[in-house]
């Protein structure tokens, strides 16, 4: 499994649902029966290990790798001492993920040619998700590929095949990881599970939701755990409240995600952003936008331990 660097890399400890999208990546190889993954990391490297550790509480192995550089990623590769001669190994990209049948799909040592697993988005040709099954052979393809196009290349002209997967997830941008949010609440990966009691036909609510009785709450839509609801708010459709957020009076929030430990104001119009907690990312005209006034916007850790009554005493002690 590789993993870029900087950004690239934090994004893989952005939430998809109720942890990490790099959990989800793991949870599906354990489900497929892959119990010694090897991870090539860059910067920040010790961000990774302490984030994912040894893999103990999946029951399987994780060895890291340390990668100078991004461009080093695939090169680092061939470094990595446990191929076997005769099968082949899987090839991961973190950051993308591709939900197929990897054990039924993986290609016997008679074939010995690659298989990269491909994704299809709307009317745009497939691309590939940086998954392959490969073999010891072609490692040499490794130490000149800077990039994912081109080791795509390389492979394909060993004889690549190439695997469609209709159902794809992805955190390379907040655009990406948006639009993997809502692939999930609307049950369009049925493969990847998540917590929350589904009380109702698509509405998901975690333990210690705090929902007013007045708020509404429209299909789909996920609650967090320990995230509070006020009086007037309107959730849905298409709503993903991470845990730990509070949502003010009257907050209306719509084809939205948010992320954990956001804190909202009071009267926001929520619709098609992805906010994260002082941050709002426009999914529409892709613009990042930071909001500096905390009663809008802020993080929950900082209001939840704001106490007005202690700073209006103050005025007077």
């Amino acid at each position: 499994m590789g993993s870029q660097s900087d950004s690239k890399v934090l994004s893989l400890a952005m939430p998809l649902m109720d942890r990490p999208f790099i959990f989800h990546v793991i949870e599906h190889l354990v489900s497929q029966d892959i119990k010694d993954i090897h991870m090539v990391v860059c910067q920040p490297f010790d961000l990774v290990k302490e984030l994912v550790n040894d893999g103990s509480r999946w029951g399987i192995s994780i060895t890291y790798h340390h990668a100078q550089m991004s461009k080093d990623i695939y090169k680092t590769v061939q470094y990595v001492d446990n191929f076997s001669d005769k099968d082949p190994f899987l090839l991961v990209n973190g950051h993308n993920l591709p939900v197929v049948d990897i054990i039924v799909s993986k290609p016997d040592n008679t074939n010995a040619n690659p298989l990269l697993y491909t994704c299809s988005h709307g009317n745009k040709p497939p691309s590939w998700t940086g998954w392959a099954w490969i073999f010891k052979k072609h490692l040499y393809h490794f130490h000149n590929s800077h990039d994912m196009d081109m080791l795509y290349n390389a492979l394909m002209k060993e004889g690549g095949q190439k695997a469609d997967s209709f159902d794809c997830l992805c955190a390379n941008s907040y655009h990406d990881l948006y639009n993997s949010h809502f692939q999930m609440i609307q049950k369009k990966v049925l493969d990847l599970k998540f917590s929350g009691n589904e009380v109702e036909n698509g509405i998901w609510i975690s333990r210690n939701v705090k929902l007013h009785p007045t708020a509404k709450v429209y299909s789909p839509v996920f609650l967090g755990e320990n995230s509070e609801i006020s009086a007037g708010c309107t959730i849905g459709p298409n709503a993903f409240v991470g845990k730990n957020c509070f949502v003010g009076e009257k907050t209306e929030i719509a084809d939205s995600v948010v992320f954990s430990e956001t804190f909202m104001g009071e009267g926001l119009e929520i619709k098609r952003f992805l906010v994260n907690k002082k941050q709002l990312f426009n999914h529409k005209s892709g613009a990042l936008v930071p909001i500096p006034e905390d009663f809008i916007l802020g993080d929950f850790s900082t209001f939840s331990s704001y106490n007005p009554l202690k700073k209006f005493l103050k005025r007077f002690l």
